[in-house]
């Protein structure tokens, strides 16, 4: 559990003093006009396949799979869209990151809040959602009411992991490192809430093949039923994206209430499910870049991205 990102003199090595100087400059992206920013951030996007061509190429990759239906064109456009919401969502990252709750609430709106008030206090919640591109925000804006805990993983920079904590602990009581699950399931059991993803490739433990939209096998981790019944807790879906006039709007589900059930099978088939749903609420500010299929049965062996 981490309630406060801690300074490590490490971070004062000279190998971190560009690191230190770029730092300002990040805060001040942060206050430049959100239509600039944008307009920035579409240009980043469309740079993307000349920097990283590999993950524009994984992005592509997973647009077509998971929506069969649409033609050569419609998969274009749609993955063109995805890659100038990619590079706004370093923008969308900044601002949560750097903004001050008065500004948040000023260049956001929240729907569906009343549902938390007829949940018991008592009652542990898994605020569940999606890795769509503002979601760093989307904690934020959920933190001004009802704030919770955070799953994160640490990242390997020093001086990144420290800044991205920094920003996290803006709207949130405390973090918590992916694999500590006594940890989550210790403050679900309290009545506390704790924001949660399942869309991600995690490998073979712990999980198993489910459908994800268009694909018929998606390695799926199981942990999100383990979490709610262990811990006592009840999911509340919610999805994050930035309008077209570049503010930002949350809109919170009601409490699932058949969720979990007896079967590990059945609820990882329904998460996948409920998150395919939130994906298609905005399909475009979607992070199409992970390789969320890299994991194959063992009937199919080849490389989904080759």
């Amino acid at each position: 559990m981490i309630r406060q990102a801690k300074f490590n003199k490490i971070l004062l090595h000279p190998q971190y003093w560009l690191y230190w100087c770029l730092l300002p400059f990040m805060k001040a992206l942060s206050c430049i006009p959100l239509s600039i920013q944008m307009k920035l951030g579409r240009f980043l996007g469309r740079c993307i396949p000349y920097i990283d061509r590999s993950r524009a190429q994984v992005a592509h990759k997973n647009i077509s799979s998971c929506f069969p239906k649409l033609d050569q064109k419609q998969v274009h456009a749609l993955w063109q869209k995805n890659l100038e919401e990619t590079g706004c969502a370093i923008f969308d990252t900044l601002n949560a990151w750097f903004w001050s709750d008065e500004k948040v609430a000023a260049h956001s709106e929240a729907y569906g809040l009343d549902h938390l008030k007829h949940i018991p206090k008592e009652q542990g919640i898994l605020y569940f959602t999606i890795h769509s591109l503002p979601l760093e925000m989307g904690a934020r804006i959920i933190g001004l009411t009802y704030s919770g805990y955070g799953v994160y993983r640490p990242h390997n920079h020093p001086f990144i992991d420290y800044v991205q904590l920094k920003g996290r602990l803006r709207g949130s009581f405390g973090m918590i490192p992916k694999r500590d699950t006594r940890s989550m399931i210790r403050k679900l059991r309290e009545g506390a809430a704790l924001w949660y993803t399942a869309d991600q490739d995690s490998g073979r433990a712990e999980s198993i093949f489910a459908p994800f939209l268009g694909v018929k096998e998606a390695r799926t981790i199981t942990a999100t039923s383990n979490l709610a019944r262990v811990g006592r807790a009840k999911l509340v879906p919610f999805f994050v994206e930035r309008k077209p006039d570049h503010t930002y709007s949350l809109t919170l589900n009601s409490m699932i209430e058949h969720f979990p059930s007896s079967c590990i099978t059945s609820d990882t088939h329904y998460v996948n499910e409920l998150t395919g749903e939130l994906v298609q609420r905005n399909i475009a500010q979607y992070l199409w870049m992970h390789k969320r299929f890299k994991t194959r049965p063992e009937h199919d062996p080849q490389d989904f991205y080759t």
